[in-house]
């Protein structure tokens, strides 16, 4: 298993984002970033819970 996997996201979509959203705009997107899986398993949980409300909401 690859610790740094981003559970199959592709790099492409990272830059489909970026490109859509616009490198330079200052507005903070909530749960866009997908951790690694070596994140997820070191990341202490109250940090780790809020990753996964972003995701959800």
């Amino acid at each position: 298993m690859d610790l740094d996997d981003r559970f199959g996201m592709p790099e492409s979509a990272f830059r489909a984002a970026l490109d859509a959203h616009g490198p330079d705009n200052p507005t903070f997107r909530s749960g866009m970033y997908v951790p690694t899986r070596r994140e997820v398993a070191e990341m202490p949980p109250k940090d780790l819970y809020r990753l996964l409300i972003d995701w959800l909401w």
